[in-house]
């Protein structure tokens, strides 16, 4: 899903219908839905991604710490 700051609304990669059938298989799961974000991005190149804030990993990190 692709969510822009000057978006009026969401845009999906992969219709509902994949997304569906993806998640109800086992071995396949979606783990975040990352945004598309300058400030995301900047923080990236500047490697400082771990002073940014969102909640956008939090599945991912209770997927890794249930393992």
């Amino acid at each position: 899903m692709l969510s822009a700051p000057t978006a009026k609304r969401n845009i999906m990669f992969l219709d509902r219908a994949a997304l569906m059938i993806l998640q109800k298989n086992p071995r396949i799961g979606t783990l975040s839905k990352l945004p598309v974000d300058p400030k995301l991005s900047a923080a990236c190149d500047a490697g400082t991604i771990e002073l940014f804030n969102g909640s956008w990993l939090v599945n991912m990190i209770k997927m890794i710490e249930s393992i």
